[in-house]
């Protein structure tokens, strides 16, 4: 996931940009892009798992799981998205009419990709992440916000298919983006790819063109890497737990033991 700062401090901001392109088109680069041009916290996907409290990520689980409660659902995602500059990546990028209707300003960019190298970078990010999911929720259940990445995924899976079909593989990115250009005015979409460099987006936002390079990262690298480190933190806490109970399980027996109670 993309080191870009979670936590919001001013709750009088609203997000002024949603990346709105699918995860692989290059989510982490327009993340690390926006936090170099807005002035403020870009909510990138994973965030809401690395740099937040257990109950931010539990209220992303809610969005998800009320997004046919269309007042409850409005409520929650503004609560989650409300303080951000910008928002990237699912699941915010799943609720872009509703997120037009929180915030009717927003400017919207759709990054896209070549379909065959997203599939390809989609593929790697799936099966980063295609442990079982009762083996996620016991693998993860200590593990303070990630415990949440399988609700998190069985309810995006779900939503996805009732936007786009039970049996969507390839055609899912243009099945979305087809679904963002019908719910964003023409004069608030940008559509671009990572190779076009600063210059679409800067003229889109009014900005001007940073002197440093536009950022270039691999998502799938990026999810491997972090699916790497949740499994091996999640392991060391096990670990912890089950030795911390087990000196103090040795720990009572040995004085009952000395006690004469057994």
């Amino acid at each position: 996931m993309s080191d870009i700062p979670a936590k919001p401090t001013d709750l009088s901001v609203e997000p002024k940009v949603i990346a709105a392109g699918y995860t692989g088109t290059g989510t982490n680069s327009i993340a690390k892009a926006l936090d170099t041009l807005l002035d403020g916290p870009v909510l990138h996907g994973g965030n809401a798992l690395y740099g937040r409290e257990d109950e931010y990520a539990r209220q992303w689980y809610r969005v998800l799981r009320l997004r046919k409660d269309k007042a409850k659902l409005l409520k929650l995602l503004r609560e989650v998205t409300v303080g951000y500059v910008a928002l990237t990546d699912v699941p915010a990028a799943l609720f872009i009419p509703e997120l037009l209707e929180l915030y009717p300003d927003a400017k919207v960019v759709l990054v896209d990709r070549d379909t065959e190298k997203w599939w390809n970078s989609v593929e790697l990010i799936t099966k980063s992440a295609s442990y079982p999911s009762w083996a996620l929720r016991i693998l993860l259940w200590p593990c303070f916000t990630w415990r949440w990445i399988p609700f998190w995924s069985r309810e995006m899976a779900s939503f996805i298919k009732e936007q786009h079909g039970k049996d969507v593989g390839k055609e899912l990115k243009s099945k979305h983006n087809a679904l963002v250009r019908a719910s964003v005015p023409k004069k608030a979409l940008l559509e671009m790819q990572i190779t076009d460099g600063w210059a679409p987006l800067c003229s889109f936002l009014k900005k001007p063109v940073p002197s440093q390079p536009f950022p270039d990262e691999d998502d799938a690298e990026v999810v491997d890497a972090a699916a790497k480190n949740i499994f091996s933190m999640a392991i060391t806490t096990w670990l912890m737990y089950i030795f911390g109970y087990g000196i103090g399980v040795v720990g009572l027996l040995y004085w009952l033991w000395t006690q004469g109670k057994i």
